[in-house]
Order: structure tokens, then C-alpha cells, then sequence
């Protein structure tokens, strides 16, 4: 699960203009990203993808995050599996940037 986490640093320009800051994750997703968010990491439970993302605002840094995503999340849905591993760092992309 701990690779799921682990993003490396952008290098380019463009990487670094998709890593600008994000002040509210429940409107960081467009409607395409979320409808696969929910099918994917959070088995088709848009409830609790809702609660996630309103849950991750509360936090004050990234490091809280991760703990909170990886023992109520990621490990109960499977994020870490072969299917799931690349839109798992998609999602936890984009919730790093709310704490940049």
C-alpha cells in the first residue's frame, strides 16, 4: 500500500501546473474523475467518496491524510491491488495538492 503513496517530484513545467494548489477536494474532480473514483477506489459508494473528500478537507497536512486514507480507506477497498494501483495515485495526486 505504502507505493500507492509514493509520487515522485515534478520535473517539468507541465507536472508542476497540475500540482497548483487545491483549497477544497469536493470540487477538485470533474464529473468524469469522480464517477470513476467511486466505481474504482470506493466500490461504486458515492456516499463514501462524499465523506472522504469532506473528511481529507478537515486536515491540516498531508501526513494526516495519508494515515487517515490509508487505515479507512485504501486497505478496506483494495487500493494497493493490480486494477486499482494506478487511479489510486491519480486520487492521492490530487488530494496532495490540498495541502501544498
Amino acid at each position: 500500500l505504502e507505493e500507492v503513496f509514493n509520487l515522485p517530484e515534478a520535473t517539468d513545467f507541465a507536472e508542476k501546473l497540475s500540482q497548483a494548489p487545491i483549497k477544497d477536494l469536493t470540487k477538485a474532480f470533474s464529473i468524469n474523475d469522480r464517477l470513476l473514483s467511486v466505481q474504482e477506489l470506493f466500490n461504486g459508494d458515492n456516499d463514501l467518496f462524499n465523506a472522504t473528500l469532506k473528511k481529507l478537507n478537515t486536515f491540516d497536512s498531508f501526513d494526516e491524510a495519508k494515515k487517515y486514507l490509508a487505515s479507512s480507506i485504501a486497505s478496506k477497498n483494495k487500493w494497493a491491488s493490480k486494477g486499482k494501483k494506478g487511479k489510486a495515485k491519480t486520487f492521492i495526486k490530487t488530494v496532495r495538492r490540498r495541502y501544498s
